[in-house]
Parts: structure tokens; C-alpha cells; sequence
């Protein structure tokens, strides 16, 4: 199993059996953030985390081509 699906795993355990709903009920308070807050932090994450990995391989590819001019 790799670390995107363990993550999926246990968020999704955590909204089913111990929901927000589950902890406002419990304690009496009010969550300060919601599903749709840490889904769209998520969201947010992938792509930062998406443009970072694109960044890095166009750094490698022009480092690849110039090991190939200097030759």
C-alpha cells in the first residue's frame, strides 16, 4: 500500500466512524474546521505538490541537456 492510499484509508475511517459530527456531539463544541475546509486544503496540496514535481523535472531536463552541449 502506498502512502496516498494509507492517507485515503484513514481519512476515510475518520469521517465515518468518528466524524466531525461524532466529536461536536461528544464535547459539546463547535470544530473550528470542517470536511470541506480539509478537503479543500487537499486539494490545494496536490496541486502545489504537482506543480513542484513538474518544476523539478524541467530543472532535470535542462540539466540532462546541458550535460549533453558540454560534451
Amino acid at each position: 500500500m502506498d502512502l496516498d492510499e494509507a492517507i485515503k484509508k484513514a481519512v476515510l475511517a475518520f469521517y465515518t466512524k468518528a466524524g466531525f459530527e461524532n466529536y461536536e456531539k461528544t464535547t459539546g463544541k463547535k470544530v473550528r474546521h470542517n470536511k470541506d475546509f480539509f478537503d479543500g486544503y487537499e486539494k490545494d496540496l496536490r496541486k502545489s505538490m504537482k506543480k513542484a514535481a513538474k518544476k523539478n523535472q524541467e530543472s532535470e531536463d535542462l540539466q540532462s541537456e546541458g550535460e549533453f552541449d558540454a560534451g
